[in-house]
């Protein structure tokens, strides 16, 4: 369960930043909404820019349901986050 966290908060940053991004915000704004010092939010830019917006939404949302799905016990832990990792 840490590690979907570390996941899903990383995918929500590069998500986050995307749109701060297209909203013309620099690095040090960046930081700022992020919570983050200005050397983590450049890498967080950095890493951002290679994906595309939709495509990180659409892994939020699976990475979501997988969450609900584990807890409610119709997919194992492991397995389902193999699963994930193996689309990604």
């Amino acid at each position: 369960m840490k590690l979907m966290n570390l996941i899903y908060r990383s995918l929500k940053d590069s998500y986050t930043c995307l749109l701060l991004l297209n909203k013309g915000m620099n690095q040090s704004q960046i930081a700022n909404v992020l919570g983050v010092s200005p050397g983590r939010a450049y890498y967080i830019m950095k890493d951002a820019k290679s994906f595309d917006i939709d495509i990180l939404e659409s892994k939020i949302i699976e990475l979501c349901d997988l969450d609900y799905n584990i807890k409610t016990g119709k997919i194992d832990k492991v397995s389902g986050l193999e699963l994930f990792l193996f689309g990604i």
